[in-house]
C-alpha cells in the first residue's frame, strides 16, 4: 500500500493580503522534501484569488527550487466544481502531454475521463467499466484520478479512444477520439461495448437479442442532475425499460451537443420548481434526496421520487446510499424499483 505522508501549505489571510508568496513557497518546498511527491499541484481559494495571486509563477519557482513537476491551477472557489476539475485535467495536459517533462510516458489504449469521487465514482464502479472495455479488445485502460498512473496521463496523446463519463472530463483539444457516456443497465452495456470494439477496430459482436425489453409503466420521466450520468441513465430508461418521455435538468454545466429537446440548465432551487411546474407532471423523478425537500410541495406535479445521490449536491449526507450501477448491477437495481425483480 502507498505511504501517504500528510501536509499543506495552506496560504493564510495575512499573506494572500500581503502578497508574501516566499512563505508559500518555504511551505511547499518542505512539504515536498518530506513527502518526495512525483509532482506538486498549488490550487487557489476565494481569498488569494480576490487578491490576485499568481498560482502558475509560484508553480514555476517551486519547481525551479526543488526539480520536482509543479502545476498552477487558477480554481478559485466560485465555480461549480465541475469547471475545477477541468481545468485540473488541462493543466495535467499542458504540462505532461504538450510541454513534456521528466516522466517517462506510458500510453493506455483507452483512458477514462471524469472519473472523479464527487460524481460516485468509486474504485468498483470504476473496475467494472475498465473490466467491460478490456473485454472489447483494449489492452490496458487508465481511469484518470483513479486508476491511472502521471505516467500514463503523459502519454495519453498517443491513445486510441477515450471514453468520458462525466462532463468535466471532456477534453476535446489533443485529438484523440472519445464517445461520451457508459452503461448503465444490461441492454446498454451491448450497445456500448459494441461501439467501443467498433472504435479500437476490433471485431467483436455484442448482440442485443438476448437482453430482454420491459415496461416501466412510467410515461414521463425527470433526471435532475450531471448532464453525461443522466443521459446515460435516460438510454437505459428509453430502450431497456421503454419510458416515453426522458427529461433533463441540471445545476451544472450542460453541453449543447449532449442535450436534447426537454432539457434544461437551472440556476437556483426556484429556477427547479418552475421547470416541474411548467412541464410536469412527472411520473418519476430522480435525483439527490435534497430536491425531494426542494420539490415536496409540488406533489401534484410529481409522481414518484427515486433518490440517487450526487456528491456535488448533498455532500456525505447520502453516501450510504450510494451503490455502484454500471452494466448489469443498473438492471438489477431498477428491476427493483420498478417491482421486476419477482
Amino acid at each position: 500500500m502507498r505511504q501517504i505522508i500528510p501536509g499543506h501549505a495552506m496560504c493564510c489571510m495575512r499573506w494572500a493580503v500581503t502578497g508574501d508568496d516566499d512563505r508559500l513557497v518555504k511551505k511547499l518546498v518542505h512539504a515536498a522534501n518530506a513527502a518526495n511527491p512525483k509532482f506538486i499541484a498549488i490550487m487557489g481559494t476565494p481569498a488569494p484569488t480576490i487578491m490576485g495571486t499568481d498560482f502558475e509563477g509560484i508553480a514555476k519557482i517551486v519547481e525551479r527550487k526543488i526539480g520536482i513537476p509543479a502545476l498552477g491551477i487558477s480554481t478559485n472557489g466560485f465555480q461549480y466544481y465541475q469547471e475545477g476539475v477541468s481545468r485540473v485535467y488541462m493543466s495535467l495536459i499542458k504540462k505532461f502531454i504538450c510541454k513534456g517533462t521528466c516522466i517517462s510516458p506510458e500510453t493506455a489504449e483507452v483512458n477514462i475521463l471524469g472519473t472523479t469521487v464527487i460524481d460516485m465514482w468509486d474504485v468498483e464502479s470504476v473496475q467494472c467499466l475498465e473490466q467491460l472495455i478490456k473485454d472489447c479488445g483494449a489492452g490496458s485502460v487508465a481511469g484518470w484520478g483513479t486508476t491511472a498512473s502521471l505516467e500514463q496521463i503523459a502519454g495519453a496523446d498517443k491513445s486510441r479512444l477515450n471514453v468520458v463519463v462525466s462532463i468535466s472530463g471532456l477534453q476535446k483539444h489533443y485529438g484523440v477520439p472519445y464517445i461520451a457516456g457508459f452503461p448503465i443497465g444490461r441492454r446498454e452495456t451491448r450497445t456500448f461495448q459494441q461501439s467501443i470494439a467498433e472504435c479500437l477496430g476490433e471485431k467483436k459482436m455484442f448482440p442485443e437479442e438476448s437482453v430482454s425489453q420491459k415496461n416501466c409503466g412510467k410515461e414521463k420521466i425527470l433526471i435532475i442532475g450531471e448532464q453525461i450520468f443522466a443521459n446515460s441513465l435516460r438510454a437505459c430508461l428509453e430502450n431497456e425499460y421503454q419510458a416515453k418521455r426522458v427529461d433533463i435538468v441540471s445545476h451544472f454545466s450542460l453541453d449543447k451537443e449532449f442535450m436534447r429537446e426537454g432539457d434544461s440548465q437551472i440556476a437556483d432551487e426556484d429556477d427547479l420548481v418552475s421547470f416541474v411546474r411548467e412541464n410536469g407532471p412527472y411520473d418519476l423523478v430522480i435525483g439527490d434526496p435534497v430536491f425531494q425537500e426542494i420539490l415536496q410541495h409540488e406533489k401534484e406535479k410529481i409522481g414518484e421520487f427515486l433518490e440517487w445521490p450526487h456528491m456535488a449536491v448533498s455532500s456525505l449526507l447520502y453516501m450510504s446510499q450510494c451503490f455502484n450501477y454500471v452494466s448489469e448491477t443498473g438492471s438489477r437495481f431498477l428491476d427493483y424499483v420498478f417491482k421486476m425483480d419477482k
